[in-house]
């Protein structure tokens, strides 16, 4: 689905892995900005995660982090990605094109990192630029939740032609997803 930013989105963070797309260059700056909440009424912030194409890429993980923080390895070096950022009761996992990029592990952050991560995520919203201080989500082109291969009991040609019907191919870009990577 197309990100439309500043809205709020329903989402079940634990029960599905949240994949991102992104088509941003290292050391434009560009971020990935998602806010997660939980819902009581009212829309409460559990956390945010941001992503930045800086030069190296960094990410803030907000309650967690104190700072933007360099990946503890290297990104897939394809500048076409596919996010998933996979959420329990105990760890935030990030990878990008299916490589493990981050894995942070919310007891080794400290109190204030499990008080507010172990929450349930009910609702997601991509920031939009407040005008001012924050940029906002500037890299995310589009989302959806994680597509298992036993799901849709894959094989190559059908995992395409599933994938392609979830995420169809853009006129702006002339470009095909296959097997979480965008291919011109």
């Amino acid at each position: 689905m197309s990100v439309i930013r500043g809205v709020y989105i329903e989402y079940d963070l634990e029960s599905k892995p949240l994949q991102i797309r992104t088509n941003s260059v290292v050391g434009s700056n560009d971020r990935v900005y998602v806010r997660l909440y939980t819902y009581d009424g009212t829309y409460i912030t559990i956390s945010y995660i941001a992503l930045e194409f800086s030069d190296p890429p960094q990410y803030t993980i907000h309650y967690c982090t104190t700072s933007w923080t360099n990946f503890p390895v290297e990104l897939p070096a394809d500048q076409d990605k596919v996010w998933t950022i996979t959420k329990t009761e105990t760890a935030l996992k990030i990878e990008s094109n299916d490589v493990e990029v981050l894995n942070l592990v919310y007891s080794e952050a400290g109190d204030t990192c499990v008080g507010k991560l172990s929450q349930d995520v009910e609702n997601i919203k991509f920031v939009a630029s407040d005008g001012q201080a924050s940029p906002g989500d500037t890299a995310s082109d589009e989302y959806r939740e994680q597509v298992h291969d036993q799901e849709i009991g894959v094989h190559s040609n059908y995992h395409k032609t599933y994938i392609n019907s979830l995420f169809p191919p853009s006129p702006a870009n002339k470009c095909c997803f296959f097997h979480n990577m965008w291919k011109n």
